[in-house]
């Protein structure tokens, strides 16, 4: 995927392979132009792998192959790699229906809750928190809410909350 620091090459790329494209740019006078114009004329989709027509690069399958991978790395200890997988598991993950039936339905939550173990690990804990967080909104299974429970205790610990990490902890002993 293109990003910003190469913009400039691909726009000569797109020059090269199709100047008729890019011409209609230059009559444009606001960037709002500019933009919808190679919106609509879809100039750009290649060069950002853009899919077209509302299709979803989401799959269950690809996000849980990624977050394997991330829990391989996590047990060896290489958690900045773990997180990396992590990520990309999060990024494919399809986002809930809202059928708990649905069996897609907690990608994204496991995958937001690996993540945080492994940014806890890096004692990145503020953003461990709001991967709990996120986990939580979208539909951890409550059978395993109690570890997340646990690590934002001891994420509240670590950023010095006493009185918020006790009661974290409470939460998990009282659901052991």
């Amino acid at each position: 995927m293109a990003t910003h620091n190469n913009l400039s090459s691909v726009i000569s790329k797109l020059w090269c392979q199709s100047p008729d494209k890019l011409n209609g740019l230059s009559t444009l006078k606001t960037n709002r132009q500019r933009v919808d114009y190679a919106y609509s004329s879809r100039v750009f989709d290649d060069a950002f792998n853009i899919v077209p027509n509302g299709k979803s690069m989401k799959s269950g399958r690809l996000s849980e192959q990624f977050r394997m991978n991330g829990n391989k790395m996590f047990k060896t200890k290489r958690y900045e790699e773990a997180l990396k997988h992590y990520t990309e598991s999060l990024l494919l993950a399809p986002f809930p229906s809202g059928n708990v039936m649905d069996k897609e339905a907690t990608h994204l939550a496991v995958a937001f809750s690996n993540r945080s173990a492994a940014l806890y690990h890096l004692s990145k804990y503020s953003s461990c928190l709001k991967d709990i967080n996120y986990s939580l909104e979208h539909g951890y299974p409550v059978d395993q809410v109690y570890k997340l429970h646990d690590r934002a205790g001891r994420c509240h610990l670590a950023l010095c909350r006493h009185q918020k990490g006790s009661g974290s902890i409470r939460v998990r002993s009282w659901q052991s």
